[in-house]
């Protein structure tokens, strides 16, 4: 499968105004772990950093309603696939003990898109808030696509974890990703997915979002 946006895309040099504006659309802030109608966790290959991270939801009793998105995509720029599906890698190292939690699984998604749109049938039929678990430099991407297909009145609380590097173990986060040449390409990347996808109306957009995007490209 074809990225494409190139997973990495060459950073242009950053003055403190242009990095303030890129964290400021890529990665959006958490909010402690608030009381949820469900928990969607965008599937990725942190498995365990994830799955961590849900527990922790979990065992704080927000919501007993998980569901958890994402196949086994295969880029021609990535490593080969696993042998089961990110949405089982993570569920498989959750420790539910509670008969009163229920995890479902999407297993076919490819992007953050597909995680949404093929996830509708398992949302709760009164959903009026939602926590996502996602990886911080995918946070505004996760958003907005959670806000383009689902209805406008559901609160949505975010609960992003840092992206750790496997082959160099560096940590990308909103306070660190400038530091580093993986970190800067991987954001810059972001940005320019954003921008496409908004521009096409794949994910959701308003005045705000295309105001700040226009700041960013306008000092690139």
């Amino acid at each position: 499968m074809h990225r494409e946006i190139p997973r990495f895309v060459e950073c242009p040099p950053l003055n403190p105004e242009l990095r303030s504006l890129i964290t400021r659309l890529v990665y959006l802030p958490n909010y402690p772990p608030t009381p949820s109608d469900s928990i969607f966790v965008f599937g990725n290959r942190n498995f365990s950093d994830t799955a961590a991270t849900v527990q922790q939801l979990i065992d704080s009793q927000i919501s007993g309603h998980i569901i958890i998105s994402g196949g086994s995509p295969k880029f021609d720029d990535n490593s080969p696939p696993p042998s089961r599906s990110e949405s089982e890698s993570i569920s498989s190292l959750l420790n539910i003990s509670d008969p009163l939690v229920h995890v479902s699984l999407e297993q076919a998604a490819t992007n953050t898109r597909e995680n949404v749109i093929n996830s509708l049938n398992l949302f709760p039929p009164s959903l009026n808030s939602l926590t996502y678990v996602c990886l911080w430099y995918l946070s505004c991407r996760a958003r907005l696509s959670l806000r383009k297909f689902l209805p406008e009145s559901v609160r949505l609380f975010q609960y992003a974890l840092p992206k750790k590097e496997p082959d160099s173990g560096i940590i990308i986060d909103p306070d660190t990703w400038y530091t580093s040449e993986i970190g800067r390409n991987r954001t810059f990347a972001e940005y320019l997915r954003i921008k496409t996808y908004a521009e096409r109306g794949d994910i959701f957009s308003d005045v705000t979002l295309q105001n700040l995007i226009q700041k960013i490209n306008s000092r690139i």
